[in-house]
């Protein structure tokens, strides 16, 4: 069984299953009041995302609450991330297509305010 003190987050656990595991690990150790501290300092230093980790060590008001809302945005964002990555992007000729049609629409709007300013009639 693992210790509180040594558990990290496995490949494939989301932050929601990590935290429950470590809640789990506390619950017949006798911290006391520091439970939510340890319990804070293992998610942190426990966490696959290493940037994020490293992004919540160096906040000096870090609590264990803003540490679970922030990982689980985080995993939340990066869900989504991968999902739009894994949709078909357009490919670049169509955004040149797409450019050079506004570029032309554009200038005939220019050209058709410059007939109604010279005629003073709209277009």
């Amino acid at each position: 069984m693992n210790e509180p003190a040594s558990r990290c987050q496995k490949d494939g656990e989301s932050v929601e299953q990590f935290i429950t595991s470590l809640y789990q690990l506390v619950e017949n150790c006798k911290y006391g009041a520091l439970k939510d501290q340890m319990v804070c300092d293992r998610l942190v230093v426990g966490l696959r995302d290493l940037a994020l980790s490293q992004r919540l060590q160096m906040d000096p008001d870090l609590t264990l609450e803003k540490a679970k809302t922030l990982s689980r945005q985080r995993e939340v964002v990066r869900e989504q991330q991968g999902l739009l990555h894994k949709s078909s992007p357009l490919p670049e000729d169509a955004f040149l297509r797409r450019g050079k049609g506004q570029a032309h629409m554009s200038a005939g709007r220019v050209g058709a305010k410059t007939n109604a300013q010279s005629t003073g009639k709209c277009t």
